[in-house]
């Protein structure tokens, strides 16, 4: 039978390659490695370790393996006597191994694979452990119950988060330091502050219960993926900045690769990475995952799930060499404005003018031919090549006539005046002084006609 299930997997992993390819595009993404395992004992839970050289796999029938993350060779085996592993989190050293099996957290040695400490959450079946990017704090949590939290220093119980009664699916601490943000089956997640214990915001997903969830690893972007979404939000002021829906797919892990360029997902139907600035696909196959992971270290990606539709059906695990580093990156530098950095080619980058006090935003200039509107002070670039714009700002001198401020005399002021003079719309004091030409401290009538003379003529605007 082993040969049967390791000809269906290598027929499947041919397919899936293939599939992959021809949505890859510029991206080149070949298999380093990938194991089996039979149906009964298929992974549940995949980490690597900070440096990215081990790969631990903890499986359904309670073993976990450390592996070689370049090429699957075996480490060891860490047999545990108990339930399934449902979750592995490395500490920031990567000199411990923490498994959360049944209502057990059991922490492991990865030199040797001996158990140091087990620490029990009573009344829930965990299924979620993580470290505190300064390893202070590990925290677990599952099906019921609070999440635990427990000092490293002494694995004494260090509190409790209550998330009201549902369960958790998913931990994930800010890179950071600053937040643990928990998933919940009712599709909410909640943001903690990692050091008050406070709840700093919910963000709620219309897809179903949230699944997982990941930071990005400068600590602005959260995505969460559960039931036919994948949400991105901004942290900074909690925008949704992306919504991947899959019509097919039931999403169920999200992460994103070290460098930030790129945010992955693994569903029923779909392994997908897409680019963060703009959330457009790199590729994307039909074929499904479980669990999607990028090594630390930036050089592999791994998926793992379960092969059913087989006479035997086999849990795999496939470890990619990450394809993101060698895809082709330009460099945008935006003077006067947000937006800088570097990104995968193609890539729409949302700039914003910083405009100083007293005065005006005019233009972009520089490398513009890739601007949407150069005209306009938030605004879309195409990264094609290495890019730099500037932003021109001018005093801010008030034009009289220019009743909506942007500075030229149009028919728009004209509508807006004759509102006021109608009593349809209060002035505000910056209107009163554009449209009160006679300065009486009122607008009438032949101050709207005025204004409508003005507007006639291109003349009286304000050139950009």
């Amino acid at each position: 039978w082993r040969r049967n299930v390791q000809t269906a997997f290598l027929t499947f992993t041919c397919l899936w390659s293939w599939a992959v390819g021809e949505r890859a595009c510029a991206a080149d993404l070949s298999l380093a490695w990938q194991r089996i395992w039979p149906s009964r004992s298929a992974p549940q839970a995949l980490a690597f370790s900070p440096n990215g050289r081990i790969f631990a796999v903890g499986c359904s029938h309670a073993s976990a393996f450390l592996l070689y993350a370049s090429n699957g060779s075996m480490i060891l085996e860490i047999p545990v006597q108990s339930d399934g592993i449902c979750s592995l989190a490395f500490s920031p050293k990567g000199d411990l191994l923490a498994m959360g099996h049944g209502n057990t957290v059991g922490l492991w040695q990865t030199s040797g694979g001996a158990l140091l400490r087990s620490l029990e959450a009573s009344g829930t079946s965990i299924a979620s452990v993580a470290f505190s990017p300064d390893g202070a704090v590990l925290a677990a949590a599952g099906n019921s119950g609070p999440v635990f939290l427990w000092s490293t220093s002494d694995w004494s119980l260090a509190g409790l988060l209550e998330i009201c009664s549902s369960a958790v699916c998913d931990l994930a601490f800010s890179p950071d330091g600053r937040f643990l943000a928990v998933a919940a089956s009712n599709g909410a997640t909640w943001l903690f502050n990692a050091k008050t214990r406070q709840v700093e915001a919910i963000f709620q997903a219309n897809g179903g219960p949230t699944q997982s969830i990941a930071f990005s690893p400068d600590s602005t972007l959260l995505a969460a993926a559960g039931g036919k979404q994948i949400n991105v939000w901004r942290l900074a002021d909690g925008w949704l900045l992306h919504c991947m829906e899959g019509e097919n797919t039931s999403w169920r892990r999200v992460a994103f690769s070290p460098d930030g360029l790129a945010f992955a997902g693994a569903g029923s139907n779909a392994v997908a990475v897409y680019r963060s600035v703009d959330g457009e696909p790199i590729f994307s196959t039909a074929s499904s995952g479980d669990i999607v992971l990028f090594s630390p270290d930036g050089r592999y990606l791994a998926v793992s799930g379960v092969q059913k539709d087989r006479p035997e059906p086999f849990g795999w695990v496939s470890v990619y060499k990450n394809p993101i580093p060698s895809m082709q990156k330009f460099h945008l530098t935006v003077n006067g404005g947000s937006g800088s950095g570097t990104y995968l080619a193609e890539s729409r980058v949302r700039i914003a003018a910083h405009v100083p006090a007293g005065f005006r935003f005019v233009r972009w200039f520089g490398d513009v031919e890739e601007i949407s509107d150069a005209s306009a002070a938030n605004t879309t670039v195409f990264v094609r090549r290495d890019t730099v714009v500037n932003a021109e700002f001018a005093p801010a001198v008030p034009v009289p006539g220019d009743v909506n401020g942007d500075l030229l005399v149009t028919p728009a002021d004209v509508s807006i005046a004759l509102r006021m003079v109608v009593g349809l719309l209060k002035p505000s004091a910056s209107q009163l002084n554009a449209a009160d030409l006679n300065r009486n401290g009122r607008i009438e009538m032949p101050e709207v006609l005025a204004i409508a003379v003005m507007a006639s003529k291109t003349s009286a605007s304000v050139p950009r």
